[in-house]
């Protein structure tokens, strides 16, 4: 099923497009590179061509940016689940994180 044309106006031009994310989401990524023309070049209708070339660089440069700290993110978290796990099978052992029996815990 083709979905409908949304019209959007970005940099002062008005586009016709059709997406699969809907309508909604593709007026509201024209919004942000209207607000980001905006930030760079002080209006939304840039007097350029390379002012939309400009937006996209930034985006991009977001984009990758977001991807780094994801990325971080993700490592560190991996790293906290997997001592965590550690720890817990170590109580399942009756064993603290150094191997030495827990007190109250029963020698096994």
């Amino acid at each position: 099923m083709a979905r409908p044309a949304v019209e959007v106006n970005v940099g002062g031009q008005l586009y016709r497009l059709v997406a699969s994310s809907g309508e909604q989401s593709v007026r509201r990524y024209a919004g942000v590179v209207n607000e980001r023309l905006r930030e760079l070049t002080g209006s939304e209708r840039p007097g350029h061509p390379q002012a939309i070339l400009l937006v996209a660089m930034a985006l991009a440069h977001d984009l990758e940016q977001e991807q780094v700290r994801n990325a971080e993110l993700r490592e560190r978290a991996e790293l906290m689940l997997r001592g965590l796990l550690e720890r817990v099978n170590a109580a399942l052992d009756g064993v603290d994180e150094n191997g030495d029996p827990l007190s109250g815990a029963p020698a096994g």
